[in-house]
């Protein structure tokens, strides 16, 4: 009885949705203990804690039974976990403030970053949920037309964070920008990951979406606990450093 109670967690998600809300809901108390004293320290230490606070609710709700919905297409019925989106679309937000807190950049270019997160999720789960036809397209080209916009927005986020950030967190103390690199590149590579988590669940197929359900609980644990622990536990990122340097890209 027990084994088949554990087959049929797994095979309903359900058990990646049990651990991810006690690894987030441990990632948030340790999160809080930590911290920051300074203004930089305080600004990403209440980045972080959203992090983990954002994955807690989600995952807690997901494994409450909430957050998704049966969608058919081609014949082929699949379920579409949109709370996920919607957790992305406040995670990614976060994660992409926090770097631009370090690097010093300017809320222009910031926003912009942002902005273009926020276009990627949405544009992603619209993709997902679409299964009829429009303006005249049939449904298949809508859904990568979409996909294909979320890809073009995945794509400025990228460029933002390796040349106009980039240059700002050159401008910091060398450890400083230093830290900042590291945290670029694992940010750039986990959002790649999603990318093509969505592409092989939703749009192709190719992949189950309880195998996916798995490899979203990683990529959301190093994206909100991994990246929050590297960002509150380095010195350099948690003291004023960036705000006593001078921006050069505006205001």
């Amino acid at each position: 009885m027990a084994v088949l109670l554990q087959t049929s967690a797994i095979e309903s998600g359900q058990l990646w949705f049990l651990i991810g809300t006690v690894a987030f809901l441990a990632g948030l108390g340790v999160f809080v203990r930590v911290g920051g004293r300074s203004s930089t320290g305080r600004r990403l230490s209440v980045l972080s804690i959203g992090l983990a606070f954002a994955g807690t609710v989600t995952y807690l709700l997901l494994s409450l039974g909430y957050g998704s919905l049966q969608v058919t297409f081609g014949g082929v019925s699949q379920r579409v976990y949109w709370l996920h989106y919607l957790d992305w679309l406040v995670t990614f937000p976060l994660v992409l403030l926090a770097l631009g807190t370090i690097a010093g950049a300017s809320r222009r270019t910031v926003g912009a970053t942002v902005g273009f997160s926020i276009s990627l999720v949405v544009f992603g789960l619209t993709s997902a949920l679409t299964t009829q036809a429009l303006a005249g397209y049939d449904a298949i080209t809508v859904r990568y037309g979409l996909f294909g916009l979320s890809v073009v927005a995945l794509v400025a986020v990228v460029v933002l964070l390796a040349r106009p950030i980039s240059r700002s967190a050159a401008q910091q103390a060398t450890e400083v920008a230093l830290v900042y690199s590291m945290l670029r590149n694992v940010v750039i590579v986990l959002l790649v990951l999603y990318g093509l988590g969505w592409l092989a669940t939703q749009l192709l197929g190719v992949v189950p979406v309880v195998v996916a359900l798995a490899g979203y609980l990683l990529l959301d644990l190093l994206l909100k606990l991994g990246v929050g622990w590297l960002v509150l536990s380095n010195r350099a990122t948690m003291n004023d450093a960036t705000d006593s340097k001078p921006r050069t890209l505006g205001s």
